[in-house]
């Protein structure tokens, strides 16, 4: 027989995942890495190693799936850190962070103006169909055809910009957010070498 769920097996499912701080509100999450190279790109000719992609899109997964009033408290733990020091490290990703920003705000600002560009067509297309419809009189097939397509199109890019401007809009703002003011603090660890008996 099939479980039903309830809305009370979603109100503190999170508890069963994450390790909570309810008073302080922060979420402690490890990561468990062979080395660094597994979240920085560590062959990369930059000054400063760079996230992976695999690294970015977790940790952008990772804030949607804690709650939203908490901060996170994220312990990376490796078991060689391959000469790296902590300071080294938690710069790295404090620079990484800075940058996943940025590339954040360039992105928005490129769909924005790819959302008024849809806008201004959109509009072009509008006027195109009324003054068509001022000049072209007619009931044939081909001005049927001419103005049910342009009326699609126009409808299509005016869908489109609205989707830019406000779905997607949110989805990059809640991002950068979650770069900006969730980060509770980052450490870095080598677990401890076992010696042989």
């Amino acid at each position: 027989m099939k479980k039903k769920f309830n809305v009370k097996d979603f109100e503190n499912i999170e508890e069963e995942f994450f390790d909570l701080d309810k008073e302080n509100k922060i979420v402690k999450v490890s990561l468990k890495y062979p080395e660094p190279s597994a979240i920085f790109y560590m062959n990369c000719l930059s000054k400063i190693p760079v996230f992976t992609d695999e690294f970015k899109e977790w940790l952008t997964s990772l804030f949607l799936d804690l709650p939203r009033s908490y901060k996170l408290d994220l312990s990376l733990i490796f078991d060689d850190m391959k000469g790296y020091s902590e300071e080294n490290l938690r710069f790295a990703f404090r620079k990484n962070v800075i940058l996943s920003m940025k590339e954040a705000r360039k992105a928005a600002r490129f769909r924005d103006k790819l959302a008024v560009l849809l806008i201004l067509i959109g509009f072009f297309f509008f006027a195109a169909l009324i003054v068509g419809k001022f000049f072209w009189q007619g009931d044939d097939i081909l001005h049927n055809a001419v103005f049910y397509i342009i009326d699609i199109a126009t409808m299509v890019l005016f869908w489109e910009a609205a989707s830019i401007l406000i779905i997607e809009n949110y989805e990059r703002r809640l991002r950068y957010y979650n770069y900006r003011d969730r980060f509770h603090g980052v450490s870095f660890l080598e677990e401890p070498k076992e010696e042989n008996k």
